[in-house]
């Protein structure tokens, strides 16, 4: 179920691929295809592997969210919509930084709503 609400918010928003990381299952999905992005060091530099996710959710505590990374023009906007959910998205940003903001905040409200 979430993976085909999230599949429908990154069409409709053009984010390139998706991560999803269920902590406990200790399982990672994607959607998308990391090629659309300019670069995929972000990708692996975050996403790695379980070990990697484990860590950036170690990262996140006491952490006002969505948190975002940017390389070049790749960002990556991280959610986690449960204490055990990691979402990373990413996208070749072409916003302006206060767009960037508010779009970041607005798919991360969407993104919280699914798992509600």
């Amino acid at each position: 179920m979430h993976l085909e609400k999230l599949s429908d918010l990154i069409s409709e928003n053009k984010i390139a691929y998706c991560v999803i990381a269920d902590l406990d299952m200790e399982s990672i999905e994607t959607i998308g295809c990391v090629t659309e992005l300019e670069y995929k060091d972000l990708v692996e530099q975050l996403f790695y592997d379980m070990e990697q996710i484990k860590v950036l959710n170690f990262s996140l505590i006491g952490q006002q969210l969505p948190r975002s990374w940017k390389q070049g023009k790749v960002k990556c906007l991280i959610c986690k919509p449960k204490d055990s959910i990691v979402v990373g998205l990413f996208y070749n940003e072409y916003r302006m930084l206060s767009e960037s903001i508010d779009f970041g905040c607005e798919i991360a409200k969407k993104i919280d709503n699914m798992w509600k």
